[in-house]
């Protein structure tokens, strides 16, 4: 029996580029039979009526979850994947696109062909606001065993380890765990991120497959972080993302993984230095209370040399520090 495949296509104000992105989805020339579920997050710019448009003139492959408020993009992302018919699933974020019209195929075929695998994952390319593009690999371009991403996945900053929008998974792969861990990781609003958990699952449930081959076009640097608000708003996506980190490491005993500790100190340091640029005072103490689940000490010392220039953090780490002795 032919697998069917269930497109997950996210949108929030996404009224510039949703066309793109579905249209990229529906162009594709599949063996396979597929559904585009589009979740929209409570948009006030048009994006729904853009969704209401496609899902018209498209009846036969698109269904909405329209929100009318926003609630996020993990309650988003697995209203979307619990309402998913398919048995693989694929990503297409609404700010981003897939190159050609064999990319669908490409990716469910590698998976329908290696049923031991729990996914394929693949390049992609960034694009740049002035539509510069850069080439990006996986931290691992080749084949895995099973739990063979996951300390990549824990332990690696600047660019995705693996990109789940250039991948392709089971759901099966995913829902025992999901079940489990549903309302502690996966929905769990402290993180804030949907992707983490979900490509750490799929490591652990099972061998992963790699494609050579750029199946995304990823945009980046569409807001800047400079303003005082943005740099607040990046300080608690990484600090969210940290304390899952956190979590999951320990889950898969990685928690004692020096690789682990220093990608831990350097995505705790870029959230307190954005929580000091845009003087959240209240995240501030958040990341200090954090503080003694870090084991890497030189990061402690340049934070350290810093606080003089955060008089608050100064006070809520001295508070800590103190409790500790």
């Amino acid at each position: 029996m032919i697998p069917k495949i269930s497109v997950i296509v996210l949108t929030y104000n996404s009224s510039d580029t949703l066309r793109e992105a579905l249209d990229s989805v529906l162009r594709q020339k599949c063996g396979y039979d597929f559904e585009i579920v589009a979740g929209d997050d409570g948009s006030t710019d048009g994006t729904q009526s853009i969704l209401q448009e496609y899902a018209t003139r498209h009846p036969e492959h698109i269904r909405l979850l329209l929100s009318e408020h926003n609630r996020g993009v993990q309650a988003n992302y697995f209203d979307c994947l619990e309402a998913c018919r398919g048995e693989f699933i694929a990503d297409c974020a609404a700010d981003d696109y897939w190159p050609g019209t064999e990319r669908l195929q490409k990716l469910a075929e590698m998976l329908d062909h290696h049923p031991e695998a729990s996914m394929v994952f693949s390049d992609w390319t960034y694009m740049h606001p002035d539509g510069r593009t850069e080439y990006a690999r996986p931290v691992a371009p080749h084949d895995c065993g099973r739990g063979a991403l996951t300390p990549h996945l824990l332990s690696h900053t600047g660019s995705p380890a693996v990109h789940l929008s250039s991948a392709i998974y089971r759901k099966n792969s995913l829902m025992n765990d999901y079940g489990l861990h549903r309302d502690d990781i996966y929905r769990c609003p402290d993180f804030g991120c949907e992707d983490l958990q979900v490509l750490v699952a799929l490591s652990e449930a099972a061998p992963a497959v790699y494609l050579p081959e750029s199946t995304l076009i990823y945009r980046v640097g569409g807001n800047s972080i400079t303003s005082a608000r943005h740099a607040a708003r990046a300080a608690r996506f990484a600090f969210g993302t940290l304390r899952l980190r956190l979590l999951l490491a320990m889950r898969h005993a990685l928690d004692s993984d020096p690789s682990f500790h220093r990608c831990a100190a350097v995505i705790y340091h870029f959230a307190l230095a954005n929580a000091m640029a845009g003087n959240d005072r209240t995240l501030i103490k958040e990341i200090a209370g954090l503080w003694p689940q870090l084991r890497v000490r030189p990061i402690k010392t340049r934070i350290v040399n810093a606080l003089a220039h955060a008089p608050a953090l100064a006070t809520a780490i001295y508070r800590i520090k103190t409790r500790e002795s």
